[in-house]
């Protein structure tokens, strides 16, 4: 992922765009001493924070250009949709328990597999200025979090499991002929 970063040229060499800021969660990198190490030693750490734990640190997660997932680890965290209805970009690996938040080109981008090629690809594809792939994007994901990943929804239904597991009448216990 870092060297795809390093590679990756963000609209171009347009001085007035500004460079992609991206945050990583320490906790996503599976050696993330090293990645710290590698982000200096290509050039990209000016553009690359590695946060301890992005799901406590959301307000500075939410005022990304975007998440990157390179290892989801087959967790579904709130950070994802909050990152989604916030219109933050979510840019991840494959992974099967993420699909059904992050649908590829859709409410997200998905990278055919781990390798700096791949996400090279990726990158390329989420941020290219001739489209308006990520503002289309980003928009269908605010969409989704907000028609179906709705916080008000969440307690509803919470709300309403409760009521069926508490609020019903007992059942009766019967001691069979005791």
């Amino acid at each position: 992922l870092l060297d795809a970063l390093k590679k990756f040229e963000h609209a171009g060499s347009d001085p007035d765009v500004p460079k992609p800021l991206y945050f990583l969660d320490e906790h996503a990198l599976t050696r993330n001493h090293q990645a710290a190490e590698h982000a200096r030693e290509i050039g990209i750490n000016d553009q690359l924070s590695i946060v301890p734990s992005l799901e406590h640190n959301r307000r500075l997660a939410m005022q990304c250009d975007a998440i990157l997932l390179p290892d989801g680890n087959g967790q579904q965290r709130s950070i994802i949709l909050d990152a989604m209805a916030n219109a933050v970009s979510v840019i991840a690996a494959p992974d099967l328990l993420l699909s059904g938040l992050i649908i590829d080109g859709k409410s997200g981008f998905i990278t055919q597999n781990n390798s700096a090629d791949a996400w090279l690809s990726t990158l390329r594809r989420a941020f290219d200025p001739s489209q308006s792939t990520l503002t289309d994007i980003t928009s269908a994901a605010r969409e989704f979090t907000r028609t179906e990943r709705s916080a008000s929804t969440h307690i509803a239904a919470i709300a309403e499991a409760y009521e069926q597991l508490c609020g019903s009448k007992p059942i009766p216990f019967e001691a069979n002929g005791a």
